[in-house]
């Protein structure tokens, strides 16, 4: 009898405690429900991703525009902050267009003597670098209101010496006005990122350098067909033509966000044929630029 009493006394005390767990249990999943969702964390959470841009987040927000005048080619894009203008570069037959936003043409301009131009970033003051493919060049020119040719032997150029395919060089250039660097894409064999400082402002302290190996860190991309630089977070965007995809990374070399660019994502319904540009315009306004003529427009 004594111990049918103890057994009793016991069971009755863990029955207390183990409703006590499960009401605890109950109440601690209560109160994370409202924290998930209470207005003061999704504030922090948008906070939290201040420092990215988040591109998973981009979405297609207009079918492509097919550039009248361009015919095969587009190449690279870049945006002029000053004029709220793109300018796009041709490689074949070589010549830069300045376009709207919308992707209304605005005049063209002839680059003779230019060989392979595959990447165009704005400087500022109607100043722009030029990226050459084959001849591993960079030519810094200046583009003004009344502008319509530009001859390569009256510019400034740097050329880098480099292995490799011929058809494998210069995809992608990009700037930082802040420091005046500029990043320049090897597209593949050898695929690399290189930074060189000091060709911008015309100082006799010229370097090349890489920001970090892709050798080692490929970024899960097959190529490097464009670059941009955004001066406000300090993250560079490579634009991949054969893996389909943006990356925003740091310049260490981590991976901070992606946009997947293959069909039926991002809200594009058909595939990009060849994404070779890429530019961020006004209210981080997305642009990407495709082969043989199509400029595609992302927003959040």
């Amino acid at each position: 009898m004594f111990v049918e009493i103890i057994m009793v006394q016991f069971y009755t005390r863990f029955r207390k405690r183990l409703g006590a767990c499960i009401l605890s249990g109950v109440v601690a999943s209560f109160l994370i429900l409202i924290l998930v969702f209470s207005p003061s964390t999704t504030s922090l959470a948008v906070l939290a991703s201040t420092d990215s841009l988040n591109l998973h987040q981009y979405r297609s927000f207009r079918p492509p525009v097919v550039l009248k005048g361009v015919h095969n080619n587009a190449s690279g894009l870049t945006y002029n902050h000053e004029k709220n203008t793109l300018f796009l570069v041709i490689n074949n037959p070589e010549k830069i267009i300045e376009i709207d936003v919308l992707g209304n043409e605005l005049r063209h301009i002839l680059l003779e003597g230019f060989e392979d131009t595959e990447a165009i970033t704005y400087l500022g003051r109607n100043n722009y670098a030029i990226a050459e493919e084959r001849r591993r060049s960079i030519v810094i020119v200046k583009i003004d209101a009344n502008t319509d040719r530009l001859i390569r032997s009256q510019q400034r150029s740097l050329t880098l010496p480099m292995e490799g395919t011929n058809n494998k060089g210069f995809e992608g250039i990009a700037s930082d006005p802040d420091s005046g660097r500029l990043y320049v894409s090897n597209e593949k064999e050898p695929k690399k990122v290189f930074q060189l400082d000091g060709f911008v402002d015309d100082t006799s302290h010229l370097s090349v350098s890489s920001p970090w190996s892709l050798d080692v860190d490929s970024l899960d991309s097959e190529d490097i067909s464009g670059l941009y630089f955004d001066h406000e977070l300090n993250h560079i965007l490579l634009l991949s033509d054969e893996s389909q995809q943006l990356i925003e990374a740091s310049l260490e070399g981590e991976v901070i966000s992606t946009l997947d660019l293959s069909d039926n994502n991002a809200g594009i319904f058909e595939e990009i044929p060849q994404a070779e540009g890429v530019a961020l315009g006004p209210n981080n306004t997305l642009y990407i630029l495709s082969e043989p003529n199509l400029l595609f427009s992302f927003s959040k």
